[in-house]
């Protein structure tokens, strides 16, 4: 996403510093956008960006460049726009995101223990003091930014994905012999995996012949507990992590993907699927949801093992309704990258940050 914005500024009449996490610049590289130059770097350090020297190295690109509007996307967004702050007496414009909401934080650590107290209080004193302005990917963050963290300077714009869906593709859901069910995503205890498991296993004691088989893709659990769990139930599947360029194949190969979370400020799988002409049943704590409309777009559920069972008991014995979810139109109609980079063009014109300049 953050790319395609530098691309869409540039073509404008920006200049832009975009600073890359993946792919790693060794040595800084310039293109030329209707004339104007982004110019890729990254950050000395290839994980945590927090060394002295990448302080020093930031301190250097800023008196270099000096950009006008520092925007923050995930990793380095805090060291660049606290600095930024700082050596421009607070002249320059700041903006970052709100990506995951405390909720997510909190059940992944299984408790709001003092370190996470203390996290969440440093983020609260960086909003308010380092950031004009907050980009949240759902009503859902949005409130989350408001009401814990006490910001109200945040703005709702989704995330969205580039098209890869290729015309000639050829989705076939015909739930004669499986009715597949795909979970890709990490097995942390805010997405849920655990109940979702349960669920489909209490599904399968009601339903001796039931159809349907669960595929889980993503970080793993311990190998001894994935072939524990395959030996005992033949319906269920592990495969590890997915690399990114077998993710279309994964989604169009299975009938729905199921998104269970407890907590998620957005959930891109979702998109992903949707993407792919994969239907998806998710969870109401998903912030994307915001955007999606139940039974028509996606099947919604409330994350717990008694709703859980009853959609799958709804697609066992009406397998077809998967079919009439509107997949590819919703994608296209609401995650569409263009539609994101329309919605950044709106919010800068309306904060005048295009007047002075964007770089990043």
């Amino acid at each position: 996403m953050s790319y395609h914005l530098a691309n869409k500024l540039a073509k404008e009449g920006q200049d832009v510093v975009f600073i890359s996490k993946v792919p790693y610049y060794e040595q800084p590289q310039e293109i030329l956008v209707n004339g104007n130059k982004i110019i890729l770097t990254s950050w000395p350090s290839k994980v945590k960006n927090s060394s002295l020297k990448d302080f020093l190295w930031f301190i250097k690109l800023f008196w270099k460049f000096s950009p006008h509007t520092v925007l923050g996307h995930y990793n380095g967004g805090l060291v660049s726009i606290i600095l930024s702050k700082i050596l421009s007496f607070g002249k320059v414009l700041t903006i970052d995101h709100h990506h995951t909401c405390s909720e997510g934080f909190i059940l992944d650590k299984g408790e709001l223990d003092t370190k996470l107290k203390i996290f969440f209080l440093r983020r609260r004193l960086y909003y308010q003091f380092f950031c004009d302005y907050v980009i949240c990917p759902s009503d859902y963050a949005l409130d989350d930014l408001e009401n814990f963290f006490n910001y109200k300077n945040g703005k709702t714009i989704p995330h969205a994905l580039s098209d890869r869906f290729l015309p000639q593709t050829k989705l076939v859901h015909d739930f004669e012999g499986e009715i597949k069910l795909c979970y890709l995503g990490r097995l942390d205890k805010g997405k849920n995996v655990d109940l979702l498991l349960n669920s489909i296993k209490t599904h399968h004691q009601n339903y001796p012949q039931s159809k349907i088989t669960l595929h889980i893709a993503g970080f793993s659990l311990e190998p001894s507990q994935e072939t524990q769990n395959e030996i005992e139930f033949p319906f269920i599947r592990f495969s590890g992590r997915l690399n990114y360029e077998n993710i279309d194949d994964f989604f169009q190969s299975h009938d729905c993907c199921i998104i269970p979370s407890k907590s998620d400020s957005f959930n891109l799988v979702a998109i992903e699927s949707l993407m792919n002409g994969t239907p998806i049943i998710i969870s109401t704590k998903c912030g994307v949801t915001d955007f999606l409309e139940d039974s028509v777009d996606c099947f919604m559920v409330k994350p717990d093992e008694d709703n859980l069972r009853e959609i799958l008991e709804k697609i066992e014995e009406d397998p077809d309704s998967l079919k009439r979810l509107q997949t590819r139109k919703s994608f296209l109609s609401k995650f569409e990258m263009e539609i994101y980079l329309q919605n950044f063009e709106n919010f800068f014109k309306s904060i005048n940050a295009l007047n002075q300049g964007l770089k990043k």
